[in-house]
């Protein structure tokens, strides 16, 4: 179990092209669950980010705007729920498990040319359950949850809150930086939160992913269950030929199968011995702890994006957005360059050797495998089973 879950969420504004320092921030920041709004995907798009299980959302009319998407950590138990696909409204969630119960954790996306009425917000928020985190960019200001001001959404999102006893988790700082210097900076990406307590939460503002949208960091005080390890009598390591030594050591013939007891007798036995042949000739895996390395060049232009990102948030001009872009492309070409490296590294280590546990032929294996294919199931009412235990 993790002692707390961080959160993220981010309005990315298109999210293909900011795979890499994604992927930076998500191991720096050490982050369980990362939403994302705005992701501009369709039926054609894809993304994957390592130990990481992604779900989205597109725009109703499928076209490359909008749409949302949650990454989770694989470790984490979970299962996904039906998206939200309205034209006002684009949601993705998931629900895990906390030691009170279930939690439903949603990306949001509120497109800014729609006025959502109240009645609208509560149908949506009556589809999260009776406890839920939902955060993203509402496009909906009001100077309850830190905006400059209220708009005509915002004054309806604050009425179905009070009326269904919802309430805000936002820094109270600007989270979106328009590049046009005639737009004011505001606070529109925010999560609203139901059945946590206040003294759980924490929300803090990041400047380190590219887009007009400051990243909003959030702390959970609260342990999520993690997926159970299934047993497994072998592995990759296992020492076939001392199995197999062990078996014919072990292994009783010379036993009589006259009635059902005694054929009940030498089916226990026999799967006894299998089983500890295949414990004794298989050493134990160790677990290491995750790396969250980043090569010192790539940390600086980091440091040095993060310092030019708050300059131009203070000043607002020209000049320093320009050094601002020029920090953000020259990151995004190192962190390319970073993975070029990696996977070359690991391309020349490849060898068909026993010496290296035959890499290439198992890399090789591991390309051409199919995805394994986890058909649902349909329960007597007509429903979908989704977790273990309704599966069960």
């Amino acid at each position: 179990m993790a002692k707390q879950i961080k959160l993220a969420l981010w309005n990315a504004n298109g999210l293909t092209q900011h795979r890499q320092e994604l992927i930076q921030f998500i191991s720096n920041h050490e982050i369980d669950i990362m939403l994302i709004s705005e992701t501009h995907f369709t039926e054609k798009s894809c993304i994957k980010i390592p130990k990481f299980t992604v779900y989205t959302t597109q725009h109703p009319d499928g076209t490359a705007h909008g749409g949302t998407a949650v990454m989770i950590k694989s470790t984490i138990k979970h299962h996904a729920l039906d998206n939200y696909n309205e034209e006002h409204i684009q949601a993705t969630s998931i629900s895990i498990e906390d030691w009170i119960g279930p939690l439903t954790i949603t990306a949001v996306y509120c497109p800014p040319k729609h006025t959502i009425k109240k009645e609208r917000f509560e149908k949506f928020y009556n589809t999260l359950g009776h406890r839920f985190i939902a955060g993203g960019d509402y496009n909906a200001k009001h100077p309850q949850w830190g905006s400059r001001l209220a708009t005509p959404k915002g004054r309806e999102l604050l009425k179905a809150m009070q009326t269904n006893n919802l309430r805000h988790l936002s820094t109270g700082e600007p989270t979106y930086w328009p590049t046009d210097q005639r737009k004011i900076p505001d606070c529109i990406d925010f999560c609203v939160v139901k059945g946590i307590p206040d003294n759980c939460l924490e929300a803090t503002t990041s400047f380190d992913l590219s887009s007009d949208h400051s990243p909003i960091i959030v702390t959970v005080g609260t342990k999520a269950l993690s997926t159970k390890k299934s047993p497994s009598l072998c592995s990759k390591k296992t020492d076939w030929n001392n199995f197999r030594e062990l078996v014919e050591k072990n292994l009783q013939l010379q036993i009589p199968l006259k009635s059902p007891n005694d054929i009940e007798v030498a089916i226990e036995q026999l799967n006894k011995t299998l089983q500890q042949a295949g414990w004794n000739s298989t050493p134990e895996t160790k677990i290491g702890a995750e790396s969250n390395y980043c090569p010192a060049n790539i940390k600086q232009k980091i440091k040095e994006k993060r310092q030019l990102r708050k300059r131009w948030q203070t000043t607002r001009s020209n000049c320093d957005k320009s050094k601002l872009n020029k920090a953000v492309k020259e990151l995004k070409q190192l962190l390319q360059e970073d993975r070029n490296q990696s996977i070359q590294k690991y391309l020349e280590s490849l060898n068909a050797t026993q010496a290296s546990d035959y890499s290439l032929w198992r890399a090789t294996r591991k390309l051409n495998r199919p995805q394994l294919t986890i058909p649902p199931l349909k329960r007597e009412d007509g429903s979908w089973a989704k977790s273990d235990k309704q599966k069960a």
